[in-house]
């Protein structure tokens, strides 16, 4: 039988090209590791699991001759000597292995006492890896356990059905909410001995088939020991198959939005030496366990304490300053960092006059920060929305108040000066060559054909000729809109942005494009996606495929597809620049029905085919 703590100590791997994190905490350097001697002993003891309030610590121990779950109790600067479980159905003359209870979101800020973690709403469930029992499948299988983050310990078990195999399932982690589980198996299908596979909870409650993490985190060698950080989306894992250190070495993934993990990245020689490192845990930046036979321990594996957390996942770096906007000189003074969600502080520090101060804070909260500087009347201000893995500069502007930003600037961008008609006759795509040329082969033999309505451009050879000529001239009026957005609007627009005070109002620039029609009735059939538009006293309308067109709706059509042509326009022209204003939500689109024209003389109904796009600041 394979013992649960599976770690046959293999080959062990040069320290070559190791993976750098994308975040470091400031005080690595202070960084200390400590052997935990009061819960340590000569056999393995393995696995530290705290809960949420700092009050016990679990761990596996084989010092009984068995395998067996323990817990410590904390007590002043320590932890007590950690006693067994009751024997019974929890621990058995059988091996028990890890212990895992889901870490609260919560948990990265607070050790959360006992209203904190009732108003947590957390899954009342953990994980335990136990021996081949009744009720089990394979040489070692993970079962559920009802767990109440108080000081009762977990006594009753039931295997997790549709997850185990027979083979060697083991060290399961379970979600913040337990929305997935991830632990290690020896199961066909793998990339190599053992291997992280992930199972998702269903709708029903059940925990589905599990599926292989892939070769971005197995290798042909060992993966395991796998703990879901607090975020919910880093996951920690042992491995001998990547490059290392030596030994086993503890690795960091993380996982996007869409599901997919990270290439793992080591977490370095503040943690991992030429022996093995294995089952790290840490709720918070204060402090991590994890486990290693490195040498001057009690003997075989024995539980470490690293302090402060370095490899927190989720962190930003907020360098505050203050200055005298009155003598533009820095101040030295004092914050308080406040979760807005729960009131309770986070961190009291010291703003110094030349230094300012640096400031580690977990991105995903709201913080209120409270300013005081001798002689200034104190501030409150409050952040949110900043990403991890980034570093902040935020000035706190005392004294005199800032100059005012610029007042809000209009800008508009019209076409009425040109003399060639937007659109042909009864149709709602911009006349440029490009789409004159998709319109003619729809007329001879796609969607269109049968449209009698639209200026025959396919057969009438006059026709094309003129609306070719027209076409060359839209052509330049969209590239001189264009270029006035890449060299002009948008960067001015940023300039004032970036000049605004942090608590003035959020604005972003709006891009409003008009359709208008000439009065003439249609007859006509729409033919291509829905689409949705605003008429002049913004109320929504949607054209859906097959509705009947008429002059309103004509007019909406061409402000549509116009608003998409010049989306296309300058996602070519100035991707960066245009992309990245979307996706901060600093620029938007606005789509309107707009005039629809009353003369019927020839030249007057040319002029009312037309588009007008203006571009303005509006509040968020």
């Amino acid at each position: 039988m394979r013992p649960l703590l599976a770690l046959p100590f293999l080959m062990t791997l040069a320290a070559t090209s190791l993976r750098a994190q994308q975040y470091r905490d400031p005080e690595e350097s202070k960084f200390t590791i400590v052997n935990i001697e009061s819960i340590n002993s000569p056999s393995d003891d393995y696995a530290p699991v705290m809960t949420p309030d700092g009050r016990w610590l679990y761990l596996t121990s084989s010092r009984s001759g068995s395998a067996d779950l323990l817990r410590s109790r904390g007590s002043a600067g320590g932890w007590d000597v950690p006693e067994p479980l009751p024997e019974g159905e929890l621990n058995t003359s059988r091996d028990e292995g890890s212990f895992a209870a889901p870490a609260p979101t919560l948990a990265q800020l607070f050790e959360l006492d006992a209203e904190m973690l009732r108003g947590a709403n957390l899954p009342r469930v953990a994980l335990l890896t136990c021996a081949k029992r009744a009720g089990g499948q394979g040489d070692a299988d993970l079962y559920t356990v009802p767990f109440g983050y108080d000081d009762n310990p977990p006594v009753t078990i039931n295997a997790l059905a549709g997850v185990n195999s027979e083979e060697w399932d083991a060290q399961g982690t379970i979600a913040p909410d337990g929305g997935f589980i991830v632990f290690s198996s020896t199961r066909s299908g793998g990339e190599g001995d053992m291997d992280l596979w992930i199972s998702t909870r269903n709708a029903d409650g059940v925990y589905g088939a599990p599926v292989n993490l892939g070769a971005q985190i197995n290798t042909s060698g060992n993966e395991f020991s796998p703990f879901v950080a607090p975020d919910g989306r880093t996951l920690f894992f042992a491995s001998d198959g990547h490059e290392g250190f030596g030994g086993s070495d503890i690795m960091m993934t993380h996982r996007d939005e869409a599901g997919n993990w990270s290439a793992p990245s080591n977490l370095g020689g503040a943690i991992n030496t030429s022996s093995n490192e294995l089952f790290f845990f840490g709720l918070n930046r204060g402090r991590c366990y994890f486990a290693s036979d490195r040498p001057g321990g009690k003997g075989g594996l024995d539980i470490y304490q690293g302090t402060p957390n370095i490899f927190a996942p989720g962190q930003a770096l907020f360098h505050f300053s203050l200055v005298d906007t009155t003598l533009g000189i820095p101040l030295a003074g004092a914050m308080e960092v406040v979760e807005t969600s729960t009131g309770r502080s986070i961190a009291r520090v010291a703003v110094n006059a030349g230094n300012g101060a640096d400031l580690p804070l977990v991105a995903g909260f709201s913080y209120r920060v409270m300013i005081s500087s001798q002689g200034f009347p104190s501030l409150t201000r409050t952040i949110s929305g900043f990403r991890a893995d980034t570093t902040v500069n935020y000035t706190v502007n005392l004294g005199s108040a800032p100059p005012p930003p610029a007042p809000p600037q209009v800008f508009n961008f019209t076409y009425d000066t040109l003399t060639a008609p937007m659109f042909l006759s009864g149709y709602y795509r911009l006349n440029t060559s490009e789409l004159l040329e998709d319109l003619r082969r729809r007329q001879l033999s796609g969607d269109l054909k049968s449209q009698a309505y639209i200026a025959d451009v396919a057969r009438d050879k006059a026709k094309f000729a003129q609306s070719k000529a027209d076409a060359a001239k839209v052509d330049l009026i969209l590239a001189r809109f264009v270029k006035l957005c890449e060299e002009q609007y948008f960067p001015d627009f940023i300039a004032y942005s970036s000049a605004k005070s942090p608590d003035a109002p959020r604005e972003h620039m709006e891009i409003s494009v008009y359709g208008s029609a000439d009065p003439r009735p249609l007859v006509g059939t729409y033919v291509e996606k829905p689409i949705t538009f605003l008429d002049s006293n913004d109320v929504m309308t949607t054209v859906a495929t097959g509705d009947k067109i008429d002059n309103f709706r004509l007019a909406g059509l061409r402000a549509y597809y116009t608003m998409e042509d010049l989306d296309k326009l300058l996602r070519a022209s100035a991707p960066n620049l245009y992309t990245s204003l979307l996706e901060k939500k600093m620029l938007r689109w606005r789509v309107v029905s707009g005039r629809i024209g009353g003369s019927d003389e020839p030249e007057d109904l040319k002029a009312q085919r037309r588009i007008e796009t203006t571009i303005r600041i509006v509040k968020d």
